[in-house]
């Protein structure tokens, strides 16, 4: 059962002394005068709570829109409960998406001031600091999203170098085209150059 459930399902009986510190007036008087009539097993556990007080048995149509009002009061408490649970999972699977946490949290920590921008934005999630956090996110994804759109500018350098042939070998098709008269080194490089073209 869930706490929503249990809330729906809560009776007056569940919330009696609840119910009962909500709608009577516990002022002290002195001993003797009026006191609400409870019943022997309501009384042994009310006298553990108070005294020598004036009481005036609410009406069970009062107890029962009380214990509506007491509902809904728990209700919106476990709703914003459960919206701060989901916002904070949301964060750290934010935290937990970025391509590159290094390469922004480089550029976090230098704008944040943050020795460690890791440890600190772990904290600002335990501590559940979901306004910093959030901020903190934000950066970082921008800077991610820099990150990875630089990278991929860059990405057919690499794919150029990992294609070209060996030094020594590219010294070899130069000898040969000189000798030969042919392009086959010219040839190559345009081959590369054309299988991984430049953004």
């Amino acid at each position: 059962m869930t706490e929503l459930e249990r809330i729906s399902a809560l009776t007056i009986d569940d919330c009696f002394f609840e119910i009962l510190h909500r709608l009577v007036d516990f002022s002290e008087v002195p001993e003797g005068e009026s006191h609400y009539e409870l019943s022997e097993e309501e009384l042994s556990l009310y006298e553990r709570l108070t005294l020598h007080v004036s009481l005036e048995k609410p009406s069970l149509e009062a107890m029962e829109a009380d214990l509506i009002t007491y509902k809904a009061e728990l209700t919106a408490a476990e709703e914003a409960r459960l919206v701060e649970v989901a916002r904070k999972a949301d964060l750290v699977d934010r935290f937990n998406a970025l391509s590159d946490v290094n390469a922004a949290y480089g550029e976090l920590g230098h704008f944040a001031g943050q020795p460690n921008t890791a440890i600190w934005l772990k904290d600002l999630l335990v501590n559940e600091d979901h306004e910093a956090a959030e901020a903190a996110l934000a950066a970082l994804e921008a800077k991610d999203t820099e990150v990875v759109a630089t990278r991929s500018s860059l990405a057919y350098q690499d794919a150029r170098r990992q294609s070209y042939a060996s030094v020594g070998d590219q010294l070899d098709m130069q000898y040969h085209d000189l000798c030969d008269e042919t392009t086959t080194w010219k040839d190559h490089i345009a081959s590369v150059k054309a299988a991984h073209p430049k953004p």
